[in-house]
């Protein structure tokens, strides 16, 4: 809910989000590994859709929320200005990661909770997975990235 603080007070829209989700999904690809049980993701991601258009509690994250929507208010006036030299999307993609990775959280579990979101957000659409060369479809048609 934080991350969303922080991408809606930068002006992203929902489908934006996404793209950002989307690019943390990609940096993460090699750890993903979600659940094989469609049932199973399918309800992980319904909980994470949830959380994305849910709005964050400042009685419980306080200066936590602060924090995350402030970071988002100067993107988008940075952006405004034309200061920034990075895409705003891109921009924030990293420091997702970034804060993620102080807080401790193992990258297998980025890659999951990126991708959840993704699919949350922009539908399970498997042609933006990053196909490995051991993919069944590549194992199939016998090529190799």
């Amino acid at each position: 809910m934080l991350c969303t603080a922080l991408m809606r007070t930068a002006g992203l829209d929902f489908n934006e989000q996404g793209d950002v989700w989307a690019r943390i999904a990609e940096q993460r690809s090699v750890f993903a590994n979600p659940p094989s049980d469609p049932q199973v993701w399918a309800s992980f991601t319904g909980d994470v859709h949830r959380l994305l258009v849910g709005e964050a509690r400042a009685d419980l994250l306080g200066s936590w929320l602060d924090a995350f929507e402030d970071a988002g208010g100067t993107l988008r006036k940075l952006r405004e200005e034309g200061q920034l030299t990075r895409w705003i999307r891109a921009i924030i993609a990293l420091h997702v990661i970034f804060h993620w990775n102080r807080l401790g959280l193992p990258a297998r579990a980025q890659a999951i909770l990126a991708t959840a979101a993704r699919q949350a957000v922009l539908g399970p659409a498997h042609h933006l997975d990053r196909l490995r060369p051991d993919h069944p479809r590549l194992l199939r048609s016998g090529s190799a990235l």
